[in-house]
């Protein structure tokens, strides 16, 4: 549930056993029966009249950037908010001005009072009208040590999260191996893994549902119902975090227009219905004895669950990256002799990281003289570092700015004072918004402003040096016999499984003589990826349906169509094809969708992937 922190963002009621054990006993134990190998340990079967604060702690108000997350609710402590009635806790989102925030809602955590170590734990929830854009009801957990280490450091387990419409749930860890690291439904490697409901139209979220996490030293398992869907091996000393206590959080969050997860959908004011997560209970169990495997193998769906074994060596490599370095072109103006609002002046000098100028004449306005860097390539959700170095003959007023390519989209924009002949190093954060999608742009204006005191046709030289638009780029790197290639959080490649073929001897039979006969072994090269696809023309859309048609790589034995209804991939749906057309059916007719190609290259029983197509928005004939 926490993000950075996006999933922050990378993403609980407990056990604290003192001395000899735990005295603390279920409200209701004699009615709930345990399995035959596990027997439960401790319960909140949430059957009083108000919520148990021996055991739970409010967590109030909207936290930082609302918790890490881009929330916009208030959350309080208000029983209108946070209940317990009818056998359920219920915590209620409602449409209310509060706090400065325009939805209230209600967080919970055990922090302090109970926290636990392995075990089975489950909850029954339900989400009335949980299928809203922005609800995102949550049922995780934190380590216990979060104040002293901090996140994600302390662990984090994410057994059900939801958002939106969606006909599934997630699971998901977090911890920390250099850095903040995540696996989970919709990472790289278990894309598929999440938790579909069989009917999300009459049963979805908004039904009554169990979540549960089976957890122990060596491994972990989320289940919906009953059946595993994601399994992760957490035997690797990366993975220290999860051999540790940690308690329980119970969360109704209302997403933003900057929330990720929710696929940056908040709710809607003018049709927003009170939202309620009733939980019936929470439950841990600990296991006896050993388990019968014909009665105690947890139920699985078909196929088996995606596995994620942190054996495999882990790295996290964080540099350095110059966006303004890798912009395809260098500066370049918008200006000559007579054009818009009278300016004029010659640029020169032009690099990625620089430019200088000679104006004959500002113009009337700061903007009638420019200078720009188009289409810098960018992290959404990162924070860059704008540094250059710039340098007047006279004393002038100058424009910085940081924008998409209209005014609607601009994301830093600020007015700087030069004097003449003294440099001003200009250095600042600039934080690209998570839900930008547009080019981005970095723009001079160099013009008059209405402050200079220079007259418009005095002679100026300007010149901007030193510039740099840079972030921290992490990337994952998993390196081991089979694995060459690296992945990188921000973007959604998958790291293929490469092998490269053993190598093949063959041996001349012995002759009937003594001397013995020779061996000459023979090596396979290893497969060469394939080049890049390019999508031809539009995709087209028609009703439920759309038809992609992509350039044929003569090298490659297959293609891998991937499709999402975002523009950045947060989640989407694969298709594997050899043939150069395809059409993908059974599609949203509402929905917008996005679509990349990439070919492959069989490296013995392994794919070899080449890089993806620009993506393609699916346009309706």
């Amino acid at each position: 549930m926490k993000r950075i922190m996006k999933r922050s963002l990378a993403i609980a009621l407990a056990i604290t056993v003192v001395g000899a054990g735990l005295a603390f006993m279920p409200k209701k134990a004699n009615t709930v029966k345990a399995a035959q190998t596990w027997e439960l340990y401790w319960s909140d079967e949430f059957n009083g009249t108000a919520l148990d604060t021996s055991v739970w702690k409010y967590e109030t108000g909207n936290g930082n950037w609302g918790w890490g997350n881009g929330e916009v609710e208030y959350y309080t402590s208000r029983t209108k908010n946070v209940n317990v009635s009818d056998g359920n806790l219920n915590i209620v989102a409602l449409q209310e001005g509060y706090g400065g925030k325009a939805y209230t809602s209600g967080r919970i955590k055990t922090a302090g009072n109970k926290t636990t170590k392995y075990g089975k734990i489950e909850a029954k929830i339900k989400v009335e009208n949980g299928n809203q854009d922005g609800v995102w009801p949550a049922f995780w957990m934190m380590g216990d040590d979060i104040n002293s280490v901090g996140w994600p450091a302390c662990g984090e387990i994410d057994i059900m999260e939801h958002a939106n419409s969606n006909a599934f749930m997630s699971g998901a860890i977090h911890w920390d191996n250099g850095g903040h690291n995540w696996w989970g439904s919709g990472a790289e490697g278990a894309r598929s893994a999440y938790g579909f409901f069989s009917d999300n139209s009459n049963n979805g979220i908004n039904g009554w549902h169990t979540y549960g996490l089976i957890w122990d030293e060596n491994h972990m398992e989320w289940q919906l119902d009953g059946n595993t869907f994601l399994t992760a091996n957490i035997t690797s000393s990366n993975a220290d975090e999860f051999r540790k206590e940690h308690f329980f959080l119970l969360n109704l969050a209302i997403g933003g227009t900057g929330t990720g997860f929710t696929n940056n959908k908040t709710a809607n004011d003018a049709t927003f219905q009170t939202t309620t997560m009733m939980v019936d209970y929470l439950r841990v169990y600990k296991l006896t004895g050993e388990p019968d495997p014909t009665t105690e193998a947890p139920t699985t769906t078909t196929p088996e669950p995606t596995t994620w074994d942190p054996e495999i060596p882990t790295s996290v490599k964080i540099e350095d990256v110059n966006a303004a370095a890798e912009a395809p072109s260098v500066f370049d103006s918008y200006f000559a002799n007579g054009s818009w609002d009278s300016g004029a002046g010659v640029i020169s000098n032009q690099t990625k990281h620089g430019f200088s100028m000679h104006i004959s004449n500002t113009g009337n306005n700061l903007w009638g003289v420019q200078a720009y860097l188009n289409n810098l390539p960018y992290i959404p959700g990162n924070t860059y570092t704008y540094k250059c170095t710039i340098e007047s003959d006279i004393d002038r007023n100058i424009m910085v700015k940081v924008s998409a390519d209209d005014d609607d989209h601009t994301i830093n924009q600020e007015r700087v004072s030069v004097q003449a002949g003294v440099p001003y190093y200009y250095e600042r954060q600039i934080t690209v918004p998570a839900n930008f999608n547009q080019n981005m742009h970095l723009y001079f204006g160099l013009g008059h402003d209405g402050e200079d005191t220079s007259p418009k046709e005095q002679i100026n030289n300007i010149s901007v040096s030193n510039l740099s638009f840079t972030t921290q780029k992490k990337t994952i790197i998993r390196l081991d016999e089979t694995t060459t290639e690296e992945t990188t959080p921000e973007q959604t490649s998958v790291v293929p499984d490469i092998t490269t073929e053993k190598e093949e001897t063959s041996v001349a039979p012995e002759k009937a003589t003594t001397k013995k006969s020779s061996v000459k072994p023979t090596t396979k090269k290893p497969a060469k990826k394939p080049g890049k696809v390019s999508i031809k023309k539009k995709v087209t859309r028609k009703k439920k349906s759309l038809k992609i048609k992509f350039k044929k790589i003569k090298t490659a034995n297959g293609y891998q169509i991937r499709y999402s209804d975002n523009k950045w991939f947060d989640g989407y749906w694969e298709k594997y094809t050899k043939k150069t057309t395809y059409k993908i059916k059974k599609l949203d007719r509402k929905t917008k969708y996005f679509i990349k190609v990439r070919a492959y290259v069989m490296n013995g029983k392994n794919k070899l992937y080449g890089k993806f197509s620009k993506t393609k928005k699916a346009s309706t004939k």
